[in-house]
């Protein structure tokens, strides 16, 4: 098979040590969502300690409201990434790079769209959700500018995707390094140099952003000419097309239902006041870069696994099923035992000890992290499984297991938290892992995953 030179464009992960393979994929990844959520840190840390606890605020209210555009569209770029790696497995190359192409050129024309929509729709959204006035200005800017790199996002996403499918997960890693740097700087700049306040966050993010996109772009085009093919590539082929939204579309679904979920689950917790905004907005960041190896080892299986179901090598897909369960139980279990004994120390980093509500603060954060560390290997399970059965095209069972985990979460912050306390939510957050968990390894059993394959064999 001709690609580029390994470790440059592409890694065949259908052939070596199972175990090796998928370690080898995800430490990358893992070192890019550091830098990725560097990014969210950074602003947080920045805003939180140098204009206050209600422009902390106005940043996690308008985080749902951003995924809710967003991550929806990722939802797709996701689909292309199963196609992608189907048919590297089966060395189908010229697919593969038509496939790249197709959804590159998609991407950019939707990415305009969401930054229209998102910039229009900021202030409605924001009242929807019961936005104090007291943070509304900030919420709307901060959103206004984090929507205008929609472009951006939704690009380097799409390319992130197409990198993955292929066993590559070295070179969006350089992009993120340099773009990170370069967000630090601008934010230091912007916020305390220039006192932009909350827009200066968000464009420095913004703009950070738009490099790693731009680079990544440059980079995949010239890898692209690198890689041989013995077969016609098109720009934009209809048939492959159709065949990513199979999975694409579903896959979206999936991530605006748990989007919109997160608005009403923003809605409950702003109904508590700022203090405890503004601690579970803590809490979360430190939840999401604490479960960030079991996230980037579940990503990672979702691609190992097409590329082997492509080759029809169903036996190495078991195989390494049972080293990422593994590697998710012991990586979880170390995260526990961490965070709860540094839980006070570490939500206090994210919050202006001068801020007359920084005790309340930081007591909602630890109790959020303390329980939610707990389930941290189940998490780890949760995402392995979803990748496997995504990587494998079986989007039915991939969307009923994720339907159950955030039905659960949103009627309970809706109906019970109201009534018992904020507490609800991050319990319910762990039971609707542990009930997607029970389902998705149900499904596995059941076996329907072995014969899901969405691309057509040569």
């Amino acid at each position: 098979m001709a690609v580029a030179k390994k470790g440059r464009m592409a890694v065949d992960m259908t052939t070596g040590s199972p175990t090796k393979v998928l370690i080898m994929f995800a430490l990358p990844m893992i070192f890019s969502n550091i830098f990725q959520q560097f990014y969210n840190i950074v602003d947080m840390l920045v805003v939180g300690n140098q204009i206050g606890s209600n422009a902390l605020a106005a940043i996690s209210t308008s985080s749902p409201i951003s995924s809710l555009f967003i991550f929806t569209a990722m939802g797709l770029t996701t689909g292309a990434g199963v196609v992608i790696s189907q048919y590297f497995g089966a060395k189908q190359l010229a697919n593969v790079k038509t496939s790249i192409n197709t959804m590159l050129t998609f991407a950019f024309i939707a990415g305009l769209v969401l930054t229209a929509v998102g910039i229009l729709l900021s202030p409605i959204v924001l009242r929807w959700i019961n936005t104090p006035e007291e943070i509304m200005d900030d919420a709307v800017t901060y959103l206004r500018i984090y929507f205008a790199g929609a472009l951006f996002l939704f690009l380097y996403n799409t390319l992130n995707s197409s990198y993955n499918a292929l066993g590559n997960s070295r070179t969006p890693l350089y992009f993120l390094i340099l773009s990170s740097l370069l967000n630090v700087v601008l934010d230091l700049w912007f916020v305390i140099g220039l006192r932009m306040g909350v827009g200066g966050a968000a464009l420095a993010t913004t703009l950070a952003q738009g490099v790693s996109a731009i680079l990544s772009f440059i980079n995949m085009r010239k890898r692209l000419r690198e890689m041989e093919t013995d077969g016609p590539v098109k720009l934009f082929d209809k048939g492959i097309f159709k065949t990513i939204m199979r999975i694409a579309i579903p896959n979206a679904l999936q991530q605006s239902i748990i989007s919109l979920g997160m608005v009403f689950i923003q809605s409950s917790i702003n109904s508590f006041g700022a203090a405890v905004m503004a601690g579970v907005s803590a809490a979360g960041r430190v939840d999401s870069l604490s479960t960030m190896p079991l996230s980037n080892v579940g990503n990672a299986f979702g691609s190992y696994a097409g590329q082997n179901i492509g080759a029809g090598r169903i036996d190495r897909v078991k195989q390494g099923l049972r080293s990422a369960v593994l590697f998710s139980i012991i990586a979880g279990g170390i995260m526990c035992v961490i965070l709860q004994l540094l839980a006070p120390q570490i939500i206090s980093m994210f919050c202006d000890s001068a801020d007359p509500n920084f005790a309340e603060m930081v007591d909602i954060g630890v109790r959020y992290v303390r329980v939610i560390s707990v389930f941290a290997p189940v998490f780890g399970i949760f995402m392995v499984m979803m990748s496997m059965l995504r990587g494998a095209g079986d989007m039915k069972s991939f969307l009923t297991a994720n339907f159950t985990n955030f039905t659960f979460r949103v009627l309970m912050a809706l109906f019970v938290a109201p009534i018992f306390g904020p507490h609800i939510i991050w319990w319910a957050t762990a039971v609707g892992w542990s009930l997607a968990v029970i389902i998705s390894v149900a499904f596995y059993r059941k076996g329907d995953w072995q014969k899901k394959s969405v691309i057509k064999k040569a």
